[in-house]
């Protein structure tokens, strides 16, 4: 009995080849049905799977008769060659001056690839801008505080453009 073993890039599907090729004399007809191969992987971090051969025995079955081979294949997934581009962009706020600390928190995330997620990315900076005074204070966020932690993605960038507070000067008139 052998089943297909093979490889594929990472998709978001399973590799699986339920194909069995029966060689030599075969089973005794109606003694063995449902003669497939179970194997299945979806993703790089599994590793190469051994795709298990499987069947049922029948009523008249007996092991004994029979000088069983299996030659079992192994299916692997490869990281994705297609690039993502993770977007980054933080939150832009405009406040009045009025002697209190004010702040803008956070980013916004657009990802080129469906099967890439917020998820599969950590952010190592703090997305957040304070201030007090007029003026405009900028969060700091930057590429290389983004990384992939997605091993079925080979090559993942980011793109970044800086969150900001801007604390405007209050008017005044003296009559």
């Amino acid at each position: 009995l052998t089943s297909e073993g093979g490889s594929k890039p990472y998709d978001g599907t399973a590799l699986t080849k339920p194909a069995v090729t029966v060689e030599e004399d075969g089973f005794v007809e109606g003694e063995v049905t449902d003669i497939r191969a179970t194997g299945s992987v979806t993703y790089v971090s599994e590793g190469e799977v051994t795709n298990t051969i499987t069947y049922t025995a029948g009523e008249g079955f007996r092991a004994d008769n029979y000088s069983i081979e299996k030659n079992e294949g192994k299916l692997l997934i490869t990281e994705s060659a297609e690039e993502v581009v993770v977007t980054v962009t933080g939150h832009k706020g405009t406040e009045f001056y009025n002697g209190a600390e004010h702040s803008v928190t956070g980013y916004d995330v657009d990802i080129s690839n469906p099967l890439y997620t917020a998820s599969d990315f950590r952010f190592s900076g703090t997305a957040e801008a304070t201030g007090t005074n007029a003026d405009t204070y900028e969060m700091g966020l930057a590429a290389g505080q983004f990384q992939n932690t997605n091993e079925n993605f080979a090559s993942v960038e980011f793109t970044v453009e800086d969150g900001s507070l801007t604390v405007s000067p209050r008017s005044v008139v003296l009559t």
